[in-house]
């Protein structure tokens, strides 16, 4: 496929998702037209740039467009001559992944590239301009690194021509024609001066090192699931993270063999709740509890990572089951009392305790051999279990992991058979809340160094209730800082 052509359908692709991400954005002074950002934008998809260098910088129109479009290190150069660098490095800082620096860009550039010659680079210049640009277009072309550049405020004929490289411009007819209407109602002062637009003019270094579209799909696979894990992290619903995900993936054809992992992806998201998955292998964390609901949106973030999560208490292996479908990626580990061997599978590993022995909670560590991301306790739900469970496991999760403690409602349907005190100082509910509430840890089934330790190294603690208000399902969560 040649590059214009691709160039085209990659334009069309990317305005949906585009448009989302530039939602919001106002136009400032001198900037860039949202159409040519649309088109810088679809070269840096083409090429699969790992790098972006921005020669020019004022009030950061450009800047905040890539920052907010390309999630790799994007540097760029100002040397303040209109006083606002200072307010658009502070109004951008945001982007952890732009740098803002004060220099000449025709010195700073080229020490960037040579600095950076591993990476596959795009450079867009916004100044200087005129023959300056050239030169500094020219020299950027010249260095391995660098796959395309793009020049700002320059038109067909005006000084890119005769290069001996692919060039091709924002102003053409066909591509003012498809996408003017992005700059509607924006800047009509400026539009007056250009009647097509300031234009950018692109010049490719070798068009036989765009990257083929398999690859590109694959990275992009990896971005769709950075993109969902931030979404969950807000606290989106599933409808509105597939919708977002959706628009970021317009025209990808089922038929290209690397879409595989976007597929699948949109698979999971279109159909596979775990609350779904709870109902299909039926567990009662999604029949009868509902704890599936309050879990989706802790676990979410992490469902396509190599999680490695343990399970108290197997019965009859449904949960199990449930948690190998939801994490694709994942390890599944469970305890019980009674042996379980024919409830593994590939990614599912079983192991025979006593969970209220410390001893044998150690050796399933052991056993084990790594830290854990997420510990569930859902075996004999005993005050003494589930204290000396906590006590015991809590060391073995990683720094961000989650433990949950389940079924605390045992503790108040029957207070004897669970072994719960007649003052109830020794109900585990009670103690959770009140830990979440002060700080402060209470429980006689644990040691001080126990106790000093889940103290130090809890981030935050919360009991959730579902269900009737008079004898709700109780689960209780803490997160690990």
């Amino acid at each position: 496929m040649n590059l214009i052509k691709s160039f085209r359908m990659t334009c069309e692709r990317i305005k949906a998702p585009f448009l989302r991400l530039t939602d919001g954005m106002t136009y400032r002074e001198g900037g860039i037209f949202f159409s040519e950002g649309l088109a810088f934008c679809a070269m840096l998809e083409i090429f699969a740039v790992e790098m972006l260098i921005e020669s020019g910088v004022a009030h950061g129109q450009s800047s905040e467009i890539w920052a907010r479009w390309l999630h790799k290190p994007i540097i760029a150069i100002g040397n303040d001559g209109y006083g606002v660098l200072n307010e658009t490095r502070m109004r951008l800082s945001d982007y952890k992944h732009l740098s803002i620096r004060v220099g000449d860009s025709r010195q700073l550039a080229p020490e960037l590239l040579d600095a950076h010659r591993d990476k596959r680079i795009a450079v867009f210049i916004d100044g200087p301009k005129g023959r300056q640009a050239l030169l500094l277009a020219k020299r950027c072309l010249g260095h391995p690194a660098v796959v395309f550049v793009g020049v700002h405020d320059t038109t067909r004929g005006h000084f890119m021509d005769g290069w001996g490289k692919t060039v091709f411009y924002t102003d053409e007819r066909w591509f003012q024609r498809h996408y003017a209407d992005l700059d509607r109602g924006v800047a009509e002062e400026e539009r007056k001066s250009y009647p097509a637009g300031p234009g950018i003019g692109f010049a490719v270094s070798d068009p036989e090192s765009m990257v083929p579209s398999w690859i590109r799909w694959s990275r992009r696979a990896k971005f769709l699931c950075r993109r969902t894990r931030t979404l969950l992290r807000q606290g989106k619903s599933l409808s509105v993270v597939k919708q977002r995900i959706k628009a970021h993936t317009v025209g990808i054809a089922e038929s290209c063999a690397a879409s595989k992992s976007i597929l699948n992806l949109l698979r999971h998201l279109r159909s596979r709740s775990l609350t779904s998955l709870g109902i299909e292998y039926d567990t009662d964390k999604a029949t009868k509890h509902g704890f599936t609901h309050i879990y989706e949106r802790m676990f979410g973030v992490k469902r396509f990572e190599p999680v490695r999560l343990l399970e108290i208490g197997i019965k009859t292996g449904a949960s199990l089951r449930m948690w190998e479908a939801y994490f694709p990626r994942g390890t599944v580990f469970g305890m019980d009392l009674n042996p379980k061997q024919e409830k593994d599978s590939d990614r599912i590993h079983t192991f025979v305790g006593n969970q209220e022995k410390r001893a044998d909670l150690q050796a399933c560590i052991e056993w084990i051999g790594e830290p854990l991301d997420i510990i569930i306790d859902d075996g004999g739900h005993t005050m003494l279990q589930q204290q000396v469970t906590l006590a015991t496991l809590f060391p073995s999760l990683k720094p961000g992991g989650i433990y949950v403690v389940e079924d605390l409602h045992c503790a108040f349907n029957q207070p004897e058979r669970f072994g719960v005190h007649p003052d109830n100082s020794n109900n585990t509910c009670s103690i959770l809340e009140q830990f979440s509430q002060t700080g402060r840890l209470y429980s006689e089934y644990m040691t001080d160094s126990e106790i000093l330790y889940i103290e130090k190294h809890v981030d935050r603690c919360k009991v959730w209730r579902i269900g009737d208000p008079k004898r709700p399902s109780i689960t209780g969560v803490l997160h690990k800082k």
